[in-house]
């Protein structure tokens, strides 16, 4: 794990962050916020290499309707490989806010492009100070920092490369084991046909099938969902949600209510991925909530609540079926043996 500097509002302008941390963009319709910060984590998501990207995010992204702009003066001297103005926690905070206070304004307060720009950047470094200034009182160099630090960047979630394939492979397994299993066989193929999908491994094609839409070099910081495929509606509806939804709403977590919901409907036609990464989510867990949620299993005595399903996957399909498995074709040998009872769980080569 690299740890990288991310600069904050306190540091960049010498002034603490404002009490309303929406303060410099509420003259500033929602969705035309939400447009810029979408671009910005698909940028951040396409950048595959670690490389230094803050200075193309700034002309692409914030400062990209200002003539001329290649890079303001007064950002120059903070730009060094060690430190970063964007990151993609921060950013999914200043997301969630916005949709809890979403509203549409038809004549913003200011139709300069350049305040516009100065303002929204402004709001991104107080998130990052909201985001990162959290482990107050805690040495970032102790276990305690290392071990939040950690947490807070949630690699789980914004893990690139080898995970994202990992959670691929592991899937498909997860399709090959309910296509077998007696108990959930029935089940899952009444949910496919409820979402108008093949089979559970279409569930992840169609992530995957965005995904290497996004990472291709010519859809550089696209962000938009591309309506000229017969994606299956009834997924993106189910994992996506109405500007409006959250709007007002007393309590609402990023990590239940905005990652859950990679897709926003801003109209039929334009609907933006706001964050590649919550794909990860959907594959991860969103694929068996769904599951539980939209058929009959539920109503099973053996399967009565959700916590009880997600023991029975992680006992039959993590545990018997793919370790099992895994570790079977690698202790296949006669003069081993491998052994697992009901009575010790747990996996013996003898």
């Amino acid at each position: 794990m690299q740890f990288l500097h991310v600069t904050g509002y306190a540091e960049a302008y010498c002034e603490p962050i404002p009490k309303d941390t929406l303060s410099f963009v509420s003259g500033y319709s929602t969705d035309t916020l939400l447009m810029r910060l979408s671009k910005i984590n698909a940028m951040l998501f396409q950048q595959m290499d670690n490389r230094m990207i803050d200075p193309e995010i700034l002309r692409e992204a914030v400062f990209c309707d200002v003539l001329g702009f290649e890079q303001v003066t007064e950002f120059r001297p903070l730009f060094t490989d060690e430190r970063r103005w964007f990151a993609e926690g921060p950013i999914g905070l200043l997301i969630m806010d916005l949709l809890q206070n979403f509203k549409m304004i038809e004549t913003p307060a200011s139709s300069d492009p350049l305040e516009f720009a100065h303002n929204l950047f402004k709001t991104i470094l107080v998130y990052n100070d909201l985001y990162y200034g959290r482990p107050r009182g805690i040495a970032l160099e102790s276990l305690e920092g290392i071990f939040m630090m950690e947490t807070m960047q949630q690699g789980y979630l914004w893990a690139k490369g080898v995970m994202k394939v990992d959670t691929f492979g592991r899937f498909l397994f997860l399709s090959k084991f309910l296509d077998s299993d007696e108990l959930l066989r029935e089940e899952a193929d009444m949910y496919c046909e409820k979402m108008k999908i093949q089979n559970p491994w279409t569930f992840a094609k169609f992530f995957l099938a965005i995904l290497a839409s996004a990472i291709h070099p010519q859809n550089w910081g696209n962000h938009m969902l591309d309506l000229s495929h017969l994606w299956p509606e009834k997924l993106m509806r189910e994992f996506g949600t109405d500007p409006t939804e959250l709007a007002g709403k007393e309590k609402v977590s990023l990590n239940m209510d905005v990652v859950t919901k990679p897709f926003l409907f801003l109209t039929p036609e334009k609907i933006l991925v706001l964050d590649y990464n919550f794909f990860q989510y959907a594959l991860e867990n969103g694929f068996l909530y769904s599951f539980y949620r939209h058929s009959s299993i539920k109503l099973q005595s053996k399967f009565k609540t959700y916590e009880n399903f997600k023991a029975y996957i992680a006992l039959e399909f993590f545990e018997k079926y793919l370790v099992g498995s895994l570790l079977g074709e690698i202790f296949h040998k006669k003069s081993q043996r491998l052994i697992s009872t009901e009575k010790y769980q747990d996996f013996i080569i003898h």
